[in-house]
């Protein structure tokens, strides 16, 4: 399966070529995941985030731990390796291990859910500085590409970006330490267990270790390596929330993290960093099909009123449920 790769190239202006959007929308309904250029972040800006996101995982583990999450409530502040698996396991089934740190930043408007920040470090105010600038010009793309999918089916205009406007999605810096070959080869060690994002759309930035796979819609169960040249370059994402509100118009895919296909067992793969923008509903937002897809919903089996709980409620839930007791 080859990615869709489209050129958003005039997105701040909502001035996309036709088919352009036409491509993202059949891409997202089919794969639910594209490569893009043009995105509207700069080399230096995607340069200077990982170079943060480095130097933030370098730091002794007593600063990092200052910033320590919360078990409750959503993805706020670090977790250290072991504190967090995102793939949940069917109550039969051998549990599933996830190998990697992470560190979230919410909106720096969030006085509900609060980041804890680092303390402790000479270059933890500076820090701070750049994520939360870095966080808004995530949240001005991620309304500029909900407008887009407004006017392209036919939306009043709002419609999306209404139910997006509190700032309640996240940040995340992902690392994952160098690890053997074999270990990731038991079925139970990854890099990231098998999952659905979920939050409306997700805004990834990868180096080049690679080890993403996504579900092939047509095997399911089947994955399939999504290659990354450079950090540059952004892969968008379909999350549960925005799958639900189109009636699977737009379908959220499972992905994983892995070894690469040409990795050796006997060998050690390289550490990886990732930083991903999860894009998320209102707190008090309906994850129910929106009117206009209840059609849609319909035609794929989806209720259409049982959904009741709030986009907290479910973003809260999936927290809990993924983090280690």
């Amino acid at each position: 399966m080859a990615q869709a790769c489209i050129d958003l190239a005039g997105l701040e202006n909502a001035d996309i070529e036709r088919e352009q959007v036409a491509n993202l929308v059949q891409a997202f309904g089919r794969y639910g995941v594209v490569k893009v250029k043009n995105h509207g972040f700069s080399d230096q800006q995607l340069e200077q985030l990982f170079a943060w996101s480095k130097e933030f995982f370098s730091w002794p583990e007593l600063v990092k731990e200052s910033a320590n999450r919360k078990r409750t409530g959503p993805f706020r502040g670090y977790a250290g390796v072991g504190l967090e698996s995102i793939g949940v396991p069917a109550p039969d089934s051998v549990a599933m291990k996830d190998v990697k740190e992470s560190f979230d930043c919410g909106s720096p408007k969030d006085q509900r859910y609060p980041t804890p920040w680092p303390c402790g470090h000479a270059r933890c105010g500076e820090f701070r500085v750049f994520m939360q600038d870095f966080y808004q010009d995530c949240e001005r793309v991620h309304g500029q590409l909900l407008t887009l999918f407004e006017q392209a089916f036919g939306l009043r205009a709002g419609d999306l970006c209404e139910l997006c406007s509190e700032g309640n999605g996240e940040v995340r810096l992902a690392y994952y330490p160098e690890i053997p070959v074999a270990e990731l080869r038991t079925g139970t060690t990854f890099r990231i267990a098998e999952h659905r994002d979920i939050g409306v759309l997700t805004l990834l930035f990868q180096d080049s270790i690679g080890g993403l796979e996504t579900e092939d819609p047509d095997r399911p169960g089947h994955f399939l390596p999504v290659s990354s040249a450079h950090p540059r370059e952004m892969l968008l994402m379909v999350g549960e929330t925005l799958d639900r509100w189109t009636g699977q118009t737009f379908r959220s895919i499972k992905h994983r993290v892995k070894d690469p296909p040409d990795s050796q067992v006997g060998s050690i793969l390289s550490e990886r960093y990732a930083v991903g923008f999860f894009g998320k509903a209102n707190s008090a937002a309906s994850i129910a099909p929106l009117p206009s897809f209840h059609v849609a919903a319909s035609n794929k089996g989806r209720s259409l009123g049982d959904e009741s709980e709030t986009a907290q409620e479910f973003y809260n839930l999936a927290h809990e449920q993924t983090t280690a007791t």
